[in-house]
């Protein structure tokens, strides 16, 4: 019996040795050009467009950031459609044993957005990736289903900061600019339940160089049923709007004032 508790013991050891070893290498390999090449490759086929990143680290044990981010515009557009200073994304992965995701953060850092259409008519954000493949609808059980079979996500941060998006129309006519968005926010999926609060604001939102809101803001509310930003308040010609913004997550979006 004695034997036969050594060698179970010694298997076990052997097994743990080997699991941390694998973990290291596969650490070692995260940090190493050839992945870097292999993430920029599958980044590229997945969207279609030329995807660089000025410097990647990634540790599978605390997560990934990424700086000098550049998704360039799809053929038939010219110049970019994303840069950002860095992306980041922080994790623990001990909460995993009790079934739960927590991401400590989730952030893209000065983001600028260019959805430009051409002369045709076709949106740049149309043309990134190829069509999708067909799948079967998922299997849900009676009671519905919860995602990653019943493990709950905890997001302690999603934040955008010092972010610009801008909509040109055909020859570059701007239509729509929007500077220093800025957003934290924190989000719960417990089973099919999400819940988040957090907070919205811009420096400055520019409608055909005709309309300027300023210093607008909002709380944000998340539910399973919508995003909410409310109330919304703002500069505009020298006086103040005020207003509510519901983006409804099973389709379509209503503005109320």
């Amino acid at each position: 019996m004695k034997t036969f508790l050594k060698i179970l013991i010694g298997v076990v050891v052997l097994v743990a040795v080997v699991a941390v070893g694998a973990l290291l290498y596969l650490n070692h390999y995260l940090q190493s050009p050839a992945c870097k090449q292999a993430v920029l490759a599958a980044a590229k086929q997945s969207l279609g467009s030329e995807v660089k990143i000025a410097d990647m680290k990634i540790s599978i044990f605390s997560g990934i950031r990424l700086h000098g981010v550049t998704i360039a515009n799809p053929p038939g557009f010219d110049g970019q459609l994303l840069t950002a200073k860095a992306f980041v994304l922080r994790y623990r992965l001990l909460p995993l044993l009790s079934r739960r995701l927590v991401i400590e953060e989730l952030a893209l850092e000065q983001p600028k957005i260019v959805l430009c259409k051409n002369e045709k008519g076709d949106w740049n954000y149309d043309k990134l990736g190829g069509a999708p493949a067909e799948k079967p609808p998922p299997a849900t059980s009676a009671g519905g289903a919860s995602m990653a079979g019943g493990i709950n996500v905890t997001l302690s941060k999603l934040a955008l900061t010092d972010g610009t998006v801008a909509m040109l129309g055909a020859s570059n006519k701007p239509l729509v600019q929007v500077e220093q968005i800025n957003v934290t926010t924190a989000v719960d999926l417990t089973g099919s339940k999400l819940s988040g609060r957090g907070q919205a604001k811009l420096g400055l939102l520019n409608i055909a160089q005709a309309l300027y809101i300023r210093q607008a803001g909002a709380p944000v509310s998340v539910s399973s049923r919508e995003v909410k930003l409310s109330p919304v308040s703002g500069q505009l010609a020298g006086g103040t709007i005020g207003g509510t913004v519901a983006v409804q997550l099973a389709g379509g979006f209503k503005y109320g004032a």
